[in-house]
């Protein structure tokens, strides 16, 4: 009992480590996306690859989707949704109007272009 007891702060700072939600701004859904575009590539290789390009990647997957938050973490930059598709994956790429660009959107529209084809 005196384990149990010992093992509970350790669970509990452990359990709050987990990463937050990545939540995008209500404003993106009246906005047309940046990008979208379909690849023959799977979710998880296309998150893989931008994480490999792009700084400051978060990933959360919810109900088969890949969600990728890019930019700082207390104000992503971009909001990138990979869905699994008959063909492969759908990408759809958002970015607020009025947002940092940090990573340049160059950036951003080159390594997709990359981990896509």
């Amino acid at each position: 009992m005196k384990r149990l007891l010992l093992l509970a702060p350790a669970a509990v700072l452990l359990a709050s480590c987990g990463s937050a939600p990545i939540v995008p701004p209500p404003m993106l859904a009246s906005q047309p996306p940046m990008l979208y575009v379909s690849s023959q590539h799977a979710p998880d290789d296309i998150a893989s690859c931008l994480d490999g390009r792009l700084p400051r990647v978060r990933k959360l997957t919810e109900d088969g989707v890949t969600m990728l938050s890019i930019g700082s973490h207390s104000k992503s930059a971009y909001y990138i949704w990979l869905t699994p598709s008959a063909q492969g994956t759908t990408v759809k790429v958002m970015h607020p109007e009025g947002d940092s660009d940090d990573p340049p959107e160059t950036d951003v529209r080159f390594a997709i272009a990359r981990c896509v084809a």
